[in-house]
């Protein structure tokens, strides 16, 4: 009797040293993955951060390509002798939306 409990005694320690084993790797591959998990926050809030400076340029492109579009209609829209001056503010605010 006492060998068979010293037998259930050693597979018990056994089955622990593997439960404890087994807990260690789960344990190093959780730190992995929450590093790994950091790795890609911070490589989403880059991306977002990105997304808004390029909406925010869309946005000015698009103000610029209304006025240029405006600017361009009041050219074809003027009378000849209206025309050069159309075309001479056209050009002034080129310069301006260049700067």
């Amino acid at each position: 009797m006492l060998t068979a409990e010293l037998h259930e005694s050693a597979a018990l320690r056994a089955e622990l040293d593997q439960l404890k084993a087994a807990i260690g790797s789960l344990s190093r591959e959780l730190d992995a993955a929450g590093r790994e998990a950091g790795d890609v926050r911070l490589l989403l809030d880059q991306a977002l951060l990105m997304k808004g400076a390029l909406e925010r340029e869309l946005g000015h492109e698009r103000l610029r390509s209304a006025i240029r579009s405006r600017l361009l209609a009041d050219i074809a829209a003027a009378r000849s002798w209206r025309r050069r001056g159309a075309i001479d503010r056209s050009v002034r605010v080129e310069r301006l939306l260049a700067s």
